[in-house]
């Protein structure tokens, strides 16, 4: 429930709270549970709305309530959208998703590293408190250096215009009429600059440079900053991520692909892959579909491109899913946190030297254990308490109603089960 409010709150979006918790967080079904995340979210945004219905607007009396949540990426609205479309998303979600498995494999490998690092560390506190001051830094610097020491200022109006927002765009030490285009992305906050990438309708706004430049800080910052030990979050930084990447696709591939400049009437937009590519970098990591794609259409307040959004979110999640799972589940098993999955492990499957098609067919039995060790509940000495405990690589231990007939019943041996 706590999980469906958080999101909830987080996006504006009781129900992709609601979806969110049962598609990553739930591990069983019930009506009751449905019930209580449902009511709970609803209240939720309620009152995030009602309070904050004052505190972002000036000009509206305080219970004038407006819809949104803590991240919104301002309302897009690109009407139409075609067959077209539909596959260039497929492909900037295909990309993406190998983006994503990347992205996996090497914040897994990172969180060994911090793993190992950290225990032979004689003050692993310090040591990690280090660690933190070092990625602060090089997150300021790598965003700042770059945006003093070039020239990423560009003209915004006529006689080459871009078509920057002023809403958006960041002057930052360019002269009057100009702005900054990589400070625009790195030094504005998270949800400006993806509202600037989805916003922003002109190809020449951001050029490939300054595109290709904010995606490797992006991804490298996010996987460095995953699991270092402070609260952070994965929901923006993956967006931003795919968001850059489909923007940069946009940039490169669209005048090749639409030379005489038809890709308007064909309802193809710079902004509908810049959303394409959003959907898909945050499905690339968490390997999750119907859920964020419900909180992402409500982030941007547009029903119109589900289609699409749907689209490259499935065809990321496929191409991540061909080489490793989701960071959530990389990190729930790195963790050794006692979770059941979906379906059993591979490895399990290999030991038993079964195919995962035989599993519907195969008895329980097969992966139970022979030999249990289980704890009388009448007469359990302290003493054999601890010899279990040492010695089983385990820690869950059957309470049985041991007693003297059960040893000519053979179905009973070892006791009666309790719990």
């Amino acid at each position: 429930v706590g999980c469906a409010c958080g999101v909830a709150s987080a996006f504006g979006s009781a129900i992709g709270g609601v979806l969110f918790m049962i598609e990553e967080a739930l591990s069983f079904w019930k009506q009751r549970l449905f019930f209580r995340a449902t009511f709970a979210a609803t209240v939720n945004i309620a009152v995030i709305v009602f309070l904050l219905s004052k505190l972002r607007t000036r000009h509206r009396h305080f219970g004038h309530l407006k819809f949104e949540g803590m991240a919104v990426f301002d309302e897009l609205d690109l009407r139409d959208f075609s067959t077209v479309l539909l596959l260039l998303c497929v492909v900037v979600g295909a990309a993406v998703g190998l983006w994503g498995a990347a992205f996996v494999e090497a914040n897994k490998r990172l969180t060994l590293l911090r793993a190992r690092v950290f225990g032979r560390a004689s003050r692993p506190r310090a040591a990690k408190l280090a660690e933190v001051a070092l990625v602060v830094l090089g997150t300021s610097l790598s965003a700042y250096l770059p945006a003093v020491l070039f020239d990423w200022c560009r003209p915004l109006d006529r006689p080459e215009p871009s078509g920057a927002d002023d809403a958006y765009a960041r002057r930052y030490d360019c002269r009057d009429g100009e702005y900054n285009e990589l400070a625009t992305l790195t030094l504005n906050s998270l949800s400006r600059a993806i509202a600037s990438l989805f916003h922003q309708s002109s190809l020449h706004t951001f050029s490939p440079a300054a595109l290709a430049y904010f995606f490797v800080y992006a991804s490298v910052w996010t996987c460095v900053t995953y699991g270092v030990n402070v609260p952070s979050g994965l929901f923006i930084p993956s967006i931003l991520c795919g968001a850059a990447f489909g923007r940069l696709f946009a940039v490169l591939a669209l005048p090749i692909l639409f030379p005489d400049d038809t890709m308007t009437n064909l309802g193809v937009h710079a902004q509908s892959l810049a959303l394409a590519g959003g959907i898909a970098g945050l499905a690339a990591t968490t390997r999750m579909t119907v859920s964020i794609a419900t909180i992402f259409a409500s982030t941007i307040l547009d029903g119109n491109h589900l289609v699409p959004i749907l689209v490259a979110c499935l065809a990321s999640k496929l191409a991540g899913d061909l080489f490793n799972e989701g960071l959530y589940d990389l990190h729930i098993h790195l963790n050794g946190y006692r979770y059941m999955e979906d379906e059993p492990p591979p490895a399990l499957f290999a030991a038993k030297r079964l195919d995962r098609a035989a599993a519907w067919t195969t008895n329980i039995e097969c992966f139970m254990a022979r030999d249990v060790v289980s704890v009388a509940a009448n007469d359990a000495p302290y003493a054999d308490l601890l010899d279990a405990l040492h010695a089983s690589p385990h820690d869950a231990f059957p309470v049985v109603d041991r007693r003297d007939d059960d040893d000519d019943d053979p179905d009973r041996r070892g006791g009666a089960f309790l719990g």
